[in-house]
């Protein structure tokens, strides 16, 4: 049965609300922390080290989850496998996607894909078997706060397409302007996970994700419906 998970972004959050915001992700339900580590490179602002999900981990219980927006992201994988249990790198940033697959899942961890707004599907079609989840940006990476641009959810279709067609087992992301008014639309094209950051933080995030699950919720059922068929 397809369930779709909620994970909180951490971006824009100041450090000192950061283990605040932990608490209220955990109580409001959500399934697990992202976080986005920007180098000032790849993306036009810094965020923060790799250091910082092993500094939180010991105050959640939930799966933590590293998107390295960064030029050179095998520096950062010794570090966050730590702590984490996801970590997705930039197809933009490597040459050989199938080889840093391997050397994140050497070090016990999950291994996903990202692909910026610019980036087409089919450049990374070939490595769809390498890696366990594909992260579709839905705004320019590096900052929070932005507007989903709504036509690059179909990228979603198309790697759910290609999911279906070839027998694949990757789960598919969605980040940038994710909110409780456009979940249903990116779950029913074919997204597994949600990550949202303003759309939970931005208010209280017991409502935010309670919206969440009921926008979802449909989708949810359709999905068990037609397994079950």
């Amino acid at each position: 049965m397809r369930r779709i998970r909620i994970h909180a972004s951490l971006l824009g959050l100041g450090v000192a609300r950061l283990p605040g915001a932990l608490r209220e992700a955990e109580a409001a339900g959500v399934d697990a922390i992202h976080f986005d580590l920007s180098d000032g490179c790849f993306t036009d602002n810094l965020t923060y080290g790799p250091w910082l999900p092993a500094d939180l981990r010991g105050l959640s219980h939930l799966e933590f989850e590293a998107h390295l927006m960064v030029v050179h992201p095998g520096a950062y994988y010794d570090e966050l496998s730590r702590s984490v249990s996801r970590i997705y790198f930039h197809a933009e940033t490597v040459e050989d996607p199938r080889r840093e697959a391997a050397a994140i899942r050497n070090l016990g961890v999950s291994p996903g894909l990202a692909l910026s707004p610019e980036t087409p599907v089919a450049s990374i079609s070939g490595q769809l078997d390498s890696v366990d989840s594909v992260l579709v940006m839905l705004v320019k990476p590096g900052r929070g706060g932005q507007a989903m641009d709504a036509s690059l959810l179909d990228k979603v279709s198309e790697l759910s397409a290609i999911r279906e067609r070839e027998g694949l087992g990757f789960s598919i992301a969605v980040d940038g302007g994710v909110k409780p008014g456009n979940a249903r639309l990116a779950a029913s094209r074919g997204a597994d996970v949600l990550i949202s950051g303003t759309g939970i933080f931005s208010g209280d995030p017991m409502r935010a994700v309670e919206e969440f699950r009921r926008s979802i919720k449909l989708v949810d059922e359709r999905c068990t419906r037609d397994v079950a068929s």
